[in-house]
Formats: structure tokens, sequence, C-alpha cells
């Protein structure tokens, strides 16, 4: 999981849902360096599983996510739920 949440709150949101022992690892923006549309989250979480940005897929739901994923190297999906309506450049 990628968020500009705070990790600790991102830990405790997916805790409560009962999902947190689905992911592997949370990385959360706990500095405003890390904030998307910073690629530093997505590129610690392709460390951490030990494969490199462009084997990554975000799932998104903001301009942002799709940003963070160009700028990583990474593929982007983009849901049509979340924080609005989005227009996705071409």
């Amino acid at each position: 999981v990628v968020t500009n949440k705070p990790t600790r709150l991102a830990r405790a949101v997916l805790q409560a849902a009962g999902l947190l022992d689905c992911f592997t690892t949370v990385h959360g923006a706990d500095t405003k360096a890390q904030r998307k549309p910073s690629p530093l989250l997505l590129e610690n979480a392709a460390d951490r599983l030990g494969v490199s940005t462009g084997r990554l897929l975000m799932v998104g739901d903001s301009i942002l996510d799709l940003r963070a994923a160009h700028a990583a190297g990474a593929q982007a999906a983009l849901v049509q739920w979340g924080y609005g309506h989005l227009t996705v450049p071409e």
C-alpha cells in the first residue's frame, strides 16, 4: 500500500477493516517530501519488494497517483471513485 496518509493511520485503517494482513508492506507519507506525486513511496515499496518500479502497478483514485506512477516509471490504473472526477491527460 502506498498512500499520502501517515503510515500509522494507514495501518490503523487497514487493521480496522481486517485487511492489514493482506499486504506485505504499507508506505505512508510521513514527511512532506514523500507525498504523491513524489515517486519516493513507490520507489521505497519497490525496494522493499525487491523489484524495479517498472514492475509495479499503481492502482489509484487521483491524478496524484498517476503522476507518482509516471515519475517512478511504474504503470498506473485509475478507478472512477475516490477523490472526485478525474481528467486524465492524453
